[in-house]
């Protein structure tokens, strides 16, 4: 081990501590009131709308063509005129089948032309999943619109939503709305409430994609990274480490489930391991399996730090449940999302903190996981046998 390792880890800790203690006046980058009502993560009553808005030169941000011309600019949009766009939410191409329609979720229209004048539609992806031949029924519809595939990291669209990726642009969050972003919050006209906003829906995308949104704190680490060359390779030796690290506490997981399976009388199943993209666990019994029908938990990104749960098919052909048994679980679950794949799915929260936590993989190693786990597997498994009863 590199001798600076410690110190590093120290030096981090002691910041962390620091930031805890002090005034709440200094502490103001917390309050955030996307997170406070808990919308960072509701791609359809969120960030479609914010994105639409921003980019609607008649849009209340009172910031005209600027924000949609930053748009065009920074993305590379060619053909696109700022002074001639419209925008549209929700945009229904008709009835969804395997070859054609559905909803975009946002598209630009080139008001000078009559006809086919989609120029840009926008997939937003956040929680949910990718359907069946999604992008290749909007490229179908909307032969001329640039698509763009909008996820938390940049992610390819799967081969289940096209079989043709390379006219596909994919943006994210983590870097490229929060770039915008910033555009738009430098521009001269932005008001004080326009420019507060920006700064929380930031902040906002910051933490729904694995990022510090205290900029002291980490400006400090920075510096104690950057320290000497010593501490700098410490700090290497530690991001190498990280997938040996995930190793140990999937490791934890493991036998956390297998407690939790055996206690319930289930059986468990994991899907990919932490690190890759969406790791997945799952949990069901016999008559699951004879309904194609499991318990999920799944994490966001290779990060692990977002924990999403629900009810899912075995795959995207499985037999679809009754509408009586759909219906049964959208009365348990009337916030949760859906998807070909996901018949409810929500976010993981503990249910004596007010927002989502940060701290999930440390609480598999060193906290209380796996009381909560029981309880929601098992709060689960009594809705699904429920539903499933003759």
């Amino acid at each position: 081990m590199h001798a600076k390792i410690p110190e590093l880890l120290k030096r981090v800790e002691t910041l962390r501590k620091e930031e805890a203690v002090t005034p709440k006046d200094a502490r103001n980058h917390r309050f955030n009131i996307f997170r406070i009502l808990k919308m960072g993560s509701l791609e359809a009553a969120t960030h479609t709308p914010y994105i639409a808005e921003f980019l609607n030169p008649q849009g209340a941000h009172g910031l005209g063509i600027g924000p949609l011309q930053a748009f065009i600019e920074r993305f590379k949009l060619a053909g696109l005129t700022s002074t001639t766009i419209t925008v549209r939410q929700e945009y229904d191409l008709g009835p969804k089948t395997p070859l054609s329609g559905g909803r975009v979720d946002i598209v630009l229209f080139d008001k000078r032309v009559e006809k086919h004048t989609a120029k840009v539609a926008i997939e937003n992806k956040i929680g949910a999943a990718d359907q069946l031949n999604q992008l290749g029924r909007y490229r179908r519809d909307l032969p001329n619109a640039k698509l763009i595939y909008l996820t938390r990291l940049g992610d390819e669209p799967s081969d289940y939503s096209t079989v043709k990726k390379d006219d596909v642009l994919c943006l994210s969050y983590k870097h490229d709305i929060i770039r915008w972003q910033a555009d738009c919050r430098e521009m001269k006209e932005c008001a004080p409430v326009v420019s507060e906003t920006i700064t929380q829906y930031i902040n906002a995308l910051k933490h729904l994609t694995g990022q510090s949104t205290n900029e002291h704190m980490s400006n400090q680490i920075v510096q104690a990274v950057l320290k000497d060359p010593y501490s700098f390779a410490a700090y290497r030796e530690l991001i190498f480490s990280q997938t040996a690290v995930f190793s140990e506490v999937e490791s934890k997981l493991r036998e956390q489930c297998a407690t939790v399976a055996n206690r319930l009388k289930l059986q468990t199943k994991f899907q990919r391991t932490l690190g890759e993209n969406q790791p997945t666990f799952l949990f069901f019994d016999q008559k699951m399996r004879d309904s194609h029908l499991s318990i999920a938990f799944q994490f966001h990104n290779t990060d692990c730090r977002k924990l999403s749960c629900g009810i899912v098919y075995d795959d995207k052909s499985s037999p679809r449940v009754s509408p009586e048994i759909s219906g049964i679980f959208k009365s348990k679950f009337p916030d949760g999302a859906e998807s070909d794949w996901w018949i409810t799915l929500s976010e993981w929260r503990y249910r004596d903190l007010p927002s989502d936590s940060d701290e999930i993989l440390s609480d598999i190693v060193f906290g209380r996981f796996q009381n909560e786990l029981t309880e929601k597997v098992e709060s689960l498994s009594k809705i699904v046998q429920s539903a499933l009863q003759p």
